[in-house]
Parts: C-alpha cells; structure tokens; sequence
C-alpha cells in the first residue's frame, strides 16, 4: 500500500527535527477495537524526515509486509488522512526521540466516504444543531414567519435577518476549519469542501429561498435583492475570514465568544432594543459555536475523553451552584414576582360601585365591563386597540368603565390601556396629525419585545442553572416594556413601572376604572386575581383565593406579566403571603401562579363574577345602570369565532378574509404558499398540531362555554352585548413581536365587517343621551 502512494501526493509539513536519533513507530490495525499490534523503534540516523511516503517506506521496510486489510478505528490523535493510512501528531520523547501512531488499513471507496461521513457528523454535530436551532427560529416557529413577512415592506429587515444568518454560518464554517485540523498542519479535504460550500453555495440558498418567501410576487425591491446576494457573498467571505483569524488564534475565539455571551446576558435587554430578535439569536449562537470550539481544542491537546470532559463539566457546575447556594440568598431559584412584600386593603365592590355611580348622570347611569382574551402579543395589539378606539370616539368611555378583567396577552393590553386613559389627555399623534389613544397603542406594539427574551434565553438563562446572576426572563420583559413606554411617551410619567396600587388614588371626586388581571394557581389550577377591588365577590372554587395585589406592591408591568406567564417563554411566577384572612386560610405561605389562560382564556369568568354581583346590588338602589359587557377574544380561528357569536354571515366574513390573505402570501408565478408549507412542516402530513395544541384547543373550547354564559346571561337580562373577534388573521404570532404585516391585517379588522358595525352601534351607545364630564381616572 506504501508503495501505491503516489509521488504527487501532498507531503505533510517537516516532522522531526533534523537531531532526532529514532523514531517510535505503534501500529494499529483492527476491525471493532482499537489493538496495538506491534511496537518497533527505527533509526533514523539523524536524517529529516518531510514527505510521508518517505517515511512510510521505512516503516514498510522495517516491519515488513502488512496486516490484512480492514477498519480501523478512528482515534483522537488522528488529525490527517491520506489515502489508506490515519497518521497521528508525532510527539518528542525524554530522551530526544519521536513517538509516532499509525492506523493501516485498506478500505474500498464505500468505506472511505463512510468514515469522512462519520467524522464530520462527530466532530460537528453540537455545531449544526446550532445552526439548525437558528434556521428553526427563523423559517419554522410562528414567530419568525410572522417577521418573515415583514420582509415585503423594505429591505432593512431582511438585510439584518442576512446578516445574522451569514454571521452565523461563518462561524460555523471557521469553527468547522478548526475542529477538522486546518490548524494542526494538515489539509483535510472534507473539510475543504466543506469550508468553499459555506463560502459560495450557503449564501446563495440562503438568498433563494429567502427570495421566494420574502418576495411573492415581482415588485420595484427586486433589483435591491438581486444587489443584496452580491453583497451578501462577499460579506459571507469578509466574515468567514474574520472567524477564521479569530479561531486561529488559542484561547482568543473563546475569550471573544465567552464576551459577547456575557454582555447579552447581563443586558439582554439593552442588546434585544439595539439589535433586534434576528441579530441576537445568530450572535448568541455564534458565540457558544466559538466557545464550544476552543473547549474541543482544550480537551484534545490534555488528551481528555469526550466522558472525561463531561465529568468535569457536571461536577464543576455542581461545585459552583453548591456554592452559590452558600453565598447567594435563599430562594434564587424561584422567580418571585417583581415587587415589595406588604399587606393593603382594596376597596370592596360595594364600595367601587357608589362611587362608579356618583359619577353617573342623572338620565341613565352607564357602567362598562370588558373581558379580553388571552393570545400574546396579538391580544395586547387587538385589545388595546379596540379599547383605545372606542375611547377616542367616546371619551365617556374613560368614565364609564367599571371593571376589566383579561388574562394573558389581554391582561398586558388592558394594562396598557388602563395607564393611557389615566393621562389627562390623547398624547401620541398620528399619522393624520390628531391626537390620539391609538396612536400610542400602534407605536407601543412596533417594538421587538422578543429580543431580551432570547438573548436571556441564549445566555443568562442557561448560565443561571450553575449561577444564578443573570436577569431572569421576566424581569427582562418587563422592563423592556417599561422602557418601550418611556420612549414613545417621554415627557409623561411612566405609569408602566409605577406601582399598580398607586394607579388608584382613592380621592373621593374621581372615579378610577378597576383592573382584574387573572393568573392560575400552579397548585391547584384555580383562579387568582391582581385586582384593586377586594376578590370576596369571585366566585370561590377553593379556600385560597388571595389577591396578588394586596400581598404585594407591584408594579403595574409585573401585574400584567404575572398574567401572561406562558410556558417556555417565562418560569411561573411566586410571591409570598403577608396577611391571611377568611379567602386565603388555606393557602401555603409561598404560592406560585401561571398564564390566567389555563384557567380561563377568554376573561369571561371574572367578567361574568362581576357582571352578577352588580346586577345583585344595583336592584337594590334607586336607579339601576345600564350594563354593556365587552367581549375582546383574540383567536385567529373562524370556528371558535362562530360558536361564540352564532352567526353564519360573520363566519362566511371570515372565512373569506382568510381566503384572500392566503392569495396575497401565494407566489404568483406557481400559485405556490411558501408561509403555509413552513407553517405545516413538521407536524404531520395533514398539517395537524401535536399533544401541546391538542391540549390549547381544549383549553379553548372550556374557555368558549363561559364565555357563552357570560354572552347569554347578559343578552337575557336586557342589557348590551358586544363581541370584537380577532377571527380571520392569518396566522398571528403567540410570541412578543408582531411584525407590520400582521398589525395591518389586525388594524383591518376595525375598519369593515361585523366589528366595525359593533363598534360604531357601541360608540353610539356610549354617547347616547351623556352628558357626564369626562375626566381621567
């Protein structure tokens, strides 16, 4: 076989130094195990070694014939191949001699392809989950599709998207050039291979099929993605050799990637505002890349085993969380809610309904409760934009609403909505030049609130398991929104971070709309309420039915969170209990709560609670209020839509609003659905969900049968009813960003159909014989 080594092939660099007296060859050859077959010392006779075939004839020469063929385990120190033949690094002995490693076998073609195969995916595969983690991200979740289709506006977004995409596969190639051996003085060609398709063919796919989803029909933006695959090749070339000096260097790509891991991590939110979700996700990927990396190339200059190295992983984290335990105050691992333990006292119902009714005219009282839905992001646009809406055509609106209950991404919107009327007046001015409420729930919802959220997700998150330092994912969306408010409304007080009990003045001549923002009980899956009205009048499903609000001074963004704490996105959220009384006998002293959508996800049962009380006491008074209950749902889904209304004409409006969206998203050219494909790939060939959205359906139908009670007890009573249905978006996100595309779609809703009939008939129902002041809260 030595002989057959043909002289053209690529000599290795020098081995020896020109001193070394003898050469310490081990051979190896065996089938399933890794057997030394023969060790044998040669002289060298001072004589520099350069090209492997040279030195492989003295081998042959002195050891004489070959073993049989077969396969030879791959080993560790095996860093080139060539041809038949594994060569491990030589290494210097004590005595001034050179150690050498050598693995024969005869494989055919089959079995050499099989071997590279095995290699790369070995010593590869932490780094393609990676990048697959990415692409699944951006073309596979909910929410990257949704940005996906913000992408038809302009050429920014996919610009950024590019460029995180394009970091991200030049590290992975840097990353691969490194743990193939580019660096210990070989030349691998897999990995040759490998390093050129990252070069070239990467970016081009990346374009095309970029290009066909962004782009579903011909437009003026064409030439500028025709220009931007130039671009974008010679930036994948810039960086790759960027990342391929900075993993030339030891310890260097580490230090970087160890950097850039912690800086996202101590400031996820700052990072998630500057560059958005796309650019976090590939910078935090790469830097782990990076960081795995020079791990790998530690390991394997100690000689340490893949089983070895995880040992010393496990049982260092474990040493450092012991002592984080020892040092750090007890309780970290639990993500208590952000917020001061202290006892209040809320104003009972009774006592909320005279003052809602001293401020009442004396034609006809008018009291509003609204019940929002549950749905992310999309709940919060839709919820606080139909609120906002109203109120901007009927300021009495601000006046008259008595009570608002929401869970989930309802609750965030209600939040939202609830510190803008406490404004003396309409601050955000929009396009037309008028003031409005809506204008500041259009700039609030143009924030990428996804961002801090990965990159605690990415980093922190994962680092917190060892030691628990970093911002929990909670906090970083909080005050993410907090900020978001400070932007837009600079000159105002930010009533987002402000306490939720200071929201309620108490003053004796100014009436101030209640708040029921609903969690579930993570243990026993019961309702409980962060409300400024005291909870004796929700109906009691067991005997620990605290009120956050009065156990704990928070503020009014972690009272919408602790509303929204949906799994995976967030941990469940804990508070303790300060004061006990006849509703929480039975509670423990640390109570942890969950999304309100578990327990109900439409608000419809604390809405409801409230809607019979009031009826019970206002028969009793001189003058009983007209009611109108509000029902904001925000589900995409046209036939839970029609099991909530009733009515055929409004399920044949949806079911064509959805027919055309789907036709705007179709290629043009091929009548193909690029979004569609993504969106069902993956679940099953028929597109169904898995466990986890069986499980949400369900949610949803037993959600749908208290909102019907609610619809039905408030329509047999003679009071007025009004349903704003989210039916007929195409596919909104759950996450906590919504791309334009999307809010165009919801703000359409407003403006024809069935909800812009409802809301015009409640405008004119609020305005109807009024003559109350208007005053903020």
């Amino acid at each position: 076989m030595v002989d057959q080594l043909k002289p053209s092939e690529t000599p290795l660099q020098p081995w020896l130094p020109a001193t070394t007296s003898k050469l310490q060859v081990t051979l190896y050859v065996d089938k399933l195990i890794n057997e030394k077959v023969t060790t044998t010392v040669i002289p060298i006779d001072g004589r520099e070694v350069s090209e492997v075939r040279e030195l492989l004839s003295v081998v042959h020469r002195q050891l004489g014939s070959y073993p049989p063929s077969g396969r030879v385990p791959l080993k560790p120190w095996a860093v080139g191949a060539l041809n038949d033949i594994l060569v491990g690094k030589p290494r210097i002995d004590e005595e001034g001699g050179a150690v050498l490693e050598v693995a024969i076998e005869k494989p055919g073609r089959f079995a050499a392809v099989s071997r590279s195969a095995e290699r790369v995916l070995v010593q590869l595969g932490p780094l393609l989950a990676m990048v697959a983690l990415f692409a699944w991200g951006v073309f596979y979740s909910g929410q990257g599709r949704d940005l996906a289709r913000s992408g038809q506006e302009g050429i920014w977004f996919w610009m950024g998207l590019a460029f995180s995409a394009a970091v991200v596969l030049a590290v992975f190639g840097a990353c691969a050039h490194a743990l193939l051996g580019f660096f210990e003085g070989t030349a691998d060609r897999v990995s040759g291979k490998i390093v050129s398709s990252f070069q070239l063919v990467f970016p081009i796919l990346m374009y095309l099929v970029g290009y066909l989803i962004w782009s579903p029909s011909p437009s003026p933006a064409t030439p500028l993605f025709v220009l931007s695959l130039f671009g974008c090749l010679w930036l994948m070339r810039l960086l790759f050799y960027g990342a391929y000096f900075l993993v030339k260097f030891k310890w260097v790509a580490g230090l970087v990637g160890a950097g850039v891991i912690l800086a996202i991590g101590f400031f996820p939110s700052e990072v998630g505002e500057k560059l958005g979700s796309a650019v976090v996700i590939g910078l935090a990927i790469s830097a782990w890349m990076l960081v795995l990396t020079e791990i790998t190339r530690w390991r394997r200059a100690k000689h340490i085993s893949v089983v070895h190295l995880l040992m010393i992983l496990v049982i260092g984290g474990l040493a450092l969380r012991f002592l984080a335990w020892a040092t750090l105050p007890l309780g970290n691992n639990l993500d208590w809610i952000r917020g001061t333990a202290s006892h209040a006292s809320s104003p009972t119902m009774d006592d909320a309904y005279a003052s809602a009714m001293a401020f009442q005219p004396r034609d006809g009282a008018t009291l509003v409760i609204i019940a929002a839905a549950g749905g992310g992001i999309r709940a919060s646009y839709w919820t606080s934009l139909v609120l906002t809406h109203a109120t901007d055509n009927a300021p009495t609106m601000r006046n008259k609403l008595f009570l608002a209950s929401g869970v989930s991404g309802g609750s965030v919107g209600l939040a939202l909505y609830r510190a803008l009327i406490g404004l003396p007046a309409p601050p955000c001015r929009g396009e037309s030049g008028k003031f409005s409420y809506q204008s500041c729930v259009t700039e609030f919802h143009k924030h990428d609130f996804l961002a801090g959220i990965i990159g605690a997700t990415l980093t922190g998150q994962l680092l917190n398991l060892v030691v628990p330092v970093f911002p929990l994912r909670s906090e970083v969306l909080e005050r993410t929104w907090e900020q978001r408010w400070a932007d837009i409304l600079p000159s105002a007080p930010n009533l987002f971070s402000a306490s939720f009990r200071s929201l309620w003045r108490g003053q004796p001549d100014t009436w101030e709309p209640a708040l029921a923002l609903n969690t579930t009980s993570v243990g026993g899956g019961y309702r409980i309420a962060i409300s400024s009205l005291d909870v004796h009048w929700i109906e009691p499903h067991s005997q620990c039915r605290p009120n956050i609000a009065e156990q704990l001074d928070l503020p009014l963004s972690a009272a919408a969170n602790a509303s929204a704490r949906f799994p995976y996105l967030e941990e469940w959220g804990w508070f303790r209990l300060v004061k006990r009384d006849a509703a929480n006998s039975a509670c423990s002293d640390v109570i942890g709560v969950a999304d309100g959508g578990f327990y109900d996800n439409y608000g419809a049962a604390t809405a409801l609670d409230a809607y019979k009380y009031l009826k019970s006491i206002s028969n009793t008074g001189d003058k009983a209020p007209r009611i109108i209950v509000i029902q904001i749902t925000s589900d995409p889904d046209c036939g839970s839509m029609a099991l909530l209304d009733g009515n055929d004409g409004r399920l044949a409006e949806c079911s064509n609003a959805k027919k055309r969206q789907q036709e705007e998203l179709s290629l043009k050219a091929t009548g193909y659905d690029a979004i569609q494909s993504l969106a069902l790939f993956g679940s099953s060939r028929v597109g169904a969900p898995g466990p986890f959205g069986v499980a949400m359906q369900a949610r949803s139908m037993s959600g749908i049968r208290i909102a019907l009670e609610l619809r039905n007890e408030v329509i047999g009573r003679g009071d007025k009813y009004y349903h704003f249905s989210l039916a007929g978006v195409l596919e909104s996100p759950l996450g906590w960003t919504l791309s334009s595309h999307a809010r165009r779609q919801i703000t359409a809703l407003l403006e024809g159909g069935y909800n812009r009939t409802s809301m015009d008939e409640l405008v004119k129902e609020l305005n109807r014989g009024s003559s109350m002041e208007v005053r903020p809260p």
